[in-house]
């Protein structure tokens, strides 16, 4: 055993020596040299020849990045390095030594290329291509404004020497050249120019700018300088009109959606109460079913299912029991329902559910993602609407005048957003005043959509039970434990469920003395996982017996119940001499 050790040890120290000793990687550019020749058709003919000085290793590929800034098209790419072409290939992850691959990466053409492994030297290659498009022409000089050294690098630049050689023919005195980016050395003889730089830094850029008789070259304008100049002239003629137009179009259409919106909430708002109601009320607002009241304020369906079992519970139909624990993750506890016998009458929406969710079993599991339980809780949310709507409390105009709203509210939002994205396209050619009026739609829409949603869709009679029936949620939310009463919590529970209130009920009564509601058996009454057939007879001593207190089992009561109605609910719901602003070409390069 010793020597095994022993071994492993010396295994571990020789790993952690090889690692040590593994050099870092890094380079620089030593040269980044640009030939440029301009031919008599307007042609640019374009040899970049790079060093890299690498340290460390080893280095495996370069790439350089293309862009397509002020220039009509880049052809005829190619790679070499001391006399050896490399072949071009499809593959842009190539591994293979002497390949390149040339490849869309992030709005620019990628120049890729792959070299033997090479470590603490310096390797030199030369990148050839042709650009059309180049040379600017204006009314009394043509122009190359090139990039001899691209900015997107995050290395230094030692030195650059890099020539602009015009047609021959092409006086010294007729050309002038400049540095306009970065300080460079710039000499002319004859018609080649000269740049010379120096330690450039990484994020800058050597530009070279020539301007020379339009005689030498006898190229058209490119195209994107002709588009330039239109768009220069349409900014200066025609824009301002076109925003005054445009914006006015846009305030008027603010305007119109805006009386249109104001008409539709006066015409389609629901009634206020009448008389007077306290933000607060201890008692029950009317003898609607927990279920109704819920529906009324518009929550979930699964909520309303789960209230209505529990009223259920409480008057001795079902009884609820824990089980063993969901999974490893969901360690609240399994619910499993049991009917029980009760003489109490039934309505026949509960039979009705009951038997649905039985379906003549004497015992379920409440389970939050089963269908068919989802299936029950819509059909009890559709015919708690179907009962409020008989009772006159809400009405099918009301209700349909908010379903209208609502589609209104999306179309309009639908059509903004659509309308957006060629808005945002066409903004800068334009007039940018043209996302505004998309923009007008979608803020319409969504206002629309939010005033239809605070509908509700109710009478007179209606608006005067939802004003109760908040003001009994309020005080539910905002009971305190000296404000309650003892064995009050089974009578509150179905109606804090369907309201929402049913974590801060709980937790006002759990502080105190009161106990388990007899229709609920925790974990401690149940056998082998599985619910104990324990039945309360609509009254026995069952879980809130001895001295198990509700503040013993309130939070995996309160999961077990949440994690029941939250899941199943979200189941259910389911030009000039100037010229352009900037040089042609640039772009990036690095290695690895």
């Amino acid at each position: 055993m010793k020597t095994i050790r022993w071994v492993w040890a010396l295994v571990l120290l020789l790993g952690l020596a090889a690692c040590s000793s593994t050099p870092e990687k890094s380079y620089r550019w030593s040269h980044f040299d640009s030939h440029v020749q301009v031919q008599p058709d307007g042609t640019l003919d374009v040899t970049e020849t790079v060093t890299l000085r690498l340290s460390g290793g080893p280095f495996t590929f370069a790439y350089r990045d293309l862009p397509d800034r002020r220039l009509d098209a880049i052809s005829a790419i190619s790679v070499s390095s001391s006399g050896r072409s490399f072949s071009e290939v499809d593959d842009e992850d190539s591994e293979q030594p002497l390949t390149f691959s040339v490849f869309e990466h992030e709005g620019d053409r990628r120049i890729r290329w792959v070299y033997p492994e090479t470590s603490d030297s310096e390797a030199t290659f030369q990148i050839h291509y042709q650009v059309a498009g180049a040379v600017r022409r204006y009314d009394d000089h043509a122009e190359v404004w090139w990039s001899l050294v691209p900015p997107n690098r995050d290395e230094l630049v030692e030195q650059s020497n890099s020539q602009i050689e015009l047609p021959s023919g092409v006086e010294a005195n007729a050309i002038s050249a400049s540095t306009p980016d970065v300080a460079g050395d710039v000499r002319i003889e004859d018609s080649t120019i000269f740049v010379t730089g120096r330690n450039i830094a990484s994020g800058q850029e050597l530009t070279a700018r020539v301007e020379f008789p339009l005689s030498a070259v006898s190229a058209s304008k490119p195209q994107w300088q002709v588009a330039e100049e239109q768009q220069a002239e349409y900014n200066r003629t025609t824009r301002p009109t076109v925003n005054v137009i445009v914006s006015a179009v846009a305030a008027g259409l603010a305007l119109l959606l805006g009386i249109a919106l104001r008409l539709w909430w006066l015409r389609n708002r629901d009634p206020r109460p009448q008389g007077f109601v306290a933000r607060e009320l201890p008692d029950k607002p009317d003898d609607l079913a927990p279920a109704f009241g819920g529906k009324l304020l518009r929550n979930g369906d699964a909520t309303l299912l789960l209230g209505t079992l529990l009223d259920l519970a409480r008057r001795g139909h079902v009884s609820l029991h824990e089980g063993d624990s969901i999974s490893r993750w969901n360690k609240s506890n399994r619910l499993y329902l049991q009917r029980q016998i009760s003489d109490d009458r039934l309505a026949p929406f509960e039979l009705e559910l009951l038997n649905s969710l039985f379906d003549g079993e004497a015992e379920v599991e409440l389970q939050a993602h089963d269908s068919g339980m989802i299936k029950i809780a819509k059909q009890l949310g559709e015919r708690a609407q179907a009962a409020l709507i008989e009772r006159g409390i809400l009405t099918q105009a009301g209700l349909a005048q908010r379903k209208r709203g609502i589609i209104w509210g999306v179309a309009l939002m639908i059509i903004g957003g659509i309308a957006l994205v060629p808005a945002l396209i066409l903004a800068e050619r334009y007039s940018w005043w043209l996302p505004a009026l998309a923009l007008v739609l979608d803020i319409a829409g969504l206002i629309w959509l939010i005033m239809a949603s605070q509908k509700y869709g109710v009478s007179q009679s209606g608006a005067d039970a939802l004003a109760r029936w908040r003001a009994y949620r309020s005080y539910l939310s905002s009971l305190k434990p000296e404000r309650t009463a003892y064995g009050g919590y089974p009578e509150l529970l179905p109606y804090a469920t369907v309201l929402g209130a049913s974590k801060q009920l709980t937790s006002a009564y759990s502080t105190g003395s009161e106990p388990l509601p007899v229709w609920y058996y925790p974990a401690v009454f149940s056998h082998h996982g599985h619910a104990a057939s324990i039945s309360s007879g609509g009254g026995g001593s069952g879980g809130g017996g001895g001295s198990l207190l509700l503040q013993d089992f309130s939070q995996n009561f309160l999961s077990s119940l949440n994690s029941v109605s939250s899941s199943a609910s979200a189941a259910s719901s389911s030009g000039g001499g100037a010229g352009g602003g900037g040089a042609s070409g640039g772009g990036g390069a690095g290695a690895g």
